[in-house]
């Protein structure tokens, strides 16, 4: 990299994100069909349970990959053994029929946690389009790069569509059964093997980019719309990068300087807001949290609000999930390709977001107030699930379910996606992250954790009333918190001094020849 984005690095990475996250999600809509045709006994509660397992993969993998990157300097090894997590979890899903009743539980459990720590890469990517990405377009890279995720998220669900003609019974080649519910997966392994193949040739996974020589000038102009002004700040990645600040330095962060000086200083670098850090993380816990309630008891809440068969309910999940996934690639699209992030800062975009998903809960609650019941005679007393809140449920509308489902969550959704991943990245400045991104989804695995484990279990024991009132107490939480700290949500190199709690003040010492400017920035890194 030579001081400027390195897009083709960042195209690579944003291609690789999207067919992994692609593999990852194909079994979102008939995952609940098809552990019912192995054991009709499994209920919504198992299936929080399994959820949940995924989450506890990749909150265990996200970190120590995350930490392994950074002390190699690299990210090819531990997305390698992502990989390879992935395939294996990928493969056991696809012969859990194989197994005896008893024994299948455990498989999908197995198979779930590796295909979880599979995910565990997404920090790693994360921290590489950090460092290949300057000034003012970093926020354009991230949202190249998790906008190319969230797409491949919402996307593969809907290729469920694809394999609907096999039934679900299939064929039979010996112990595996290529069904509508496990073709996906073999489609799923063929992209980990081709993912692994394409990275070795296409991306430069390097972490550790140079320090530059004293001629180099430092031209990069980082703006954004809430200062109303530039800051001159050089994203740097090497541990020992040494900043340079030029005469157009915002007036907080300028000293005095001898006459014919044009070579200032930050003596002491500015920290990370560490309640700016918590917040970010904080909210993509909860949209995490928000958005696992649809994975996990979205299937049966559609089929007894709806009536539907399990036929029914993934057919029309499916079609509803492509309409998301156009609307998303649309988001994606004036995200990468368009100066949308320079007319509206990232914290705008957040706030509008999770007002957005608070919306979506509260025309999609069935209030005790709303006429009639659901019919649900098959739900109550069959051996397998014992729902009796179902017979007080009142119904819902099934076009605004679906019309608000695929509105909001296909914009709302990647909007919330896109800017937060850059917003954090920002509020951490410059350095490796390596190690911050993926404690960043570890934190938000925690949420894929509790998440599914709360959401299943208020649903089969409450109602989903229960479930819905949740996550709507907690999204107008966190409007309420964006609201308070709303002005201090900015990238580390617009903080202002005296107005975040930042007691080191940075201060520019001046340097009258080459010798003194190499002398103090040596000291200024002890």
């Amino acid at each position: 990299m030579d001081g400027t984005t390195n897009w083709r690095n960042v195209r690579t990475i944003s291609i690789v994100t999207f067919v992994d996250a692609l593999q990852f999600s194909f079994y979102m809509w008939s995952f609940w069909p098809y552990i019912q045709q192995i054991d009709s006994t499994m209920g919504a509660t198992f299936v929080g349970i399994i959820m949940a397992i995924s989450g506890v993969g990749e909150a265990l993998a996200a970190p120590i990959f995350g930490f392994w990157a950074n002390k190699i300097g690299r990210i090819l090894p531990p997305v390698y053994t992502s990989l390879v997590m992935s395939g294996l979890g990928n493969a056991l899903y696809l012969l859990l029929g194989a197994f005896s009743r008893p024994v299948a539980p455990y498989a999908i459990v197995v198979s779930r946690f590796l295909s979880g720590a599979g995910t565990g890469n997404r920090g790693c990517f994360r921290a590489l389009v950090a460092c290949n990405s300057e000034g003012v377009d970093r926020a354009k890279a991230l949202a190249s790069s998790g906008g190319a995720a969230l797409v491949g998220l919402t996307i593969g669900p809907a290729v469920q569509l694809v394999f609907n003609f096999m039934g679900a019974e299939g064929v039979s080649l010996g112990p595996l059964v290529l069904s509508q519910y496990t073709a996906p997966a073999v489609l799923a392994i063929v992209i980990n093997v081709a993912t692994a193949i394409s990275i070795k040739f296409f991306l430069d996974d390097s972490l550790h980019i140079p320090p530059k020589t004293e001629t180099d000038s430092t031209k990069d102009m980082v703006e954004s719309e809430d200062s109303g002004s530039g800051a001159v700040a050089q994203w740097l990645c090497a541990r020992n990068a040494i900043r340079k600040v030029t005469s157009s330095t915002p007036p907080a962060l300028r000293s005095t300087q001898t006459k014919g000086d044009t070579t200032p200083r930050l003596s002491v670098p500015l920290r990370m807001d560490v309640i700016a850090v918590i917040i970010c993380m904080g909210t993509r816990s909860i949209r995490m949290l928000a958005t696992s309630n649809i994975e996990s008891i979205g299937a049966p809440f559609t089929e007894i609000m709806f009536n539907f068969t399990h036929a029914q309910a993934l057919e029309w999940n499916s079609y509803d999930q492509t309409i998301v996934g156009a609307l998303t690639i649309a988001v994606f699209m004036v995200y990468a390709f368009t100066n949308y992030t320079k007319w509206v800062s990232e914290r705008s975009n957040c706030l509008i977001a999770i007002t957005g998903l608070f919306v979506f809960y509260c025309i999609t609650m069935p209030w005790p107030f709303l006429p009639g019941n659901v019919d649900c005679a098959r739900f109550i007393g069959n051996g397998t699930h014992n729902w009796v809140w179902c017979e007080m449920l009142p119904p819902l509308n099934q076009w605004l379910y679906y019309v608000a489902y695929a509105a909001i969550y296909g914009i709302c959704l990647p909007m919330l996606n896109n800017s937060l991943q850059a917003l954090y990245s920002r509020v951490l400045g410059q350095g490796p992250q390596g190690t911050m991104q993926g404690v960043n989804q570890a934190v938000g695995s925690v949420a894929r954790i509790l998440g599914p484990l709360v959401m299943s279990s208020t649903f089969s024991h409450f109602d989903p009333q229960a479930t819905w009132s949740v996550n709507i107490v907690l999204l107008a939480v966190v409007i309420g918190i964006w609201i308070v700290a709303y002005r201090r949500l900015v990238p580390l190199e617009l903080r202002k001094t005296g107005k975040i709690h930042d007691s080191r003040k940075p201060s520019i010492v001046p340097s009258s020849n080459t010798t003194s400017y190499k002398k103090s920035v040596t000291t200024s890194q002890m």
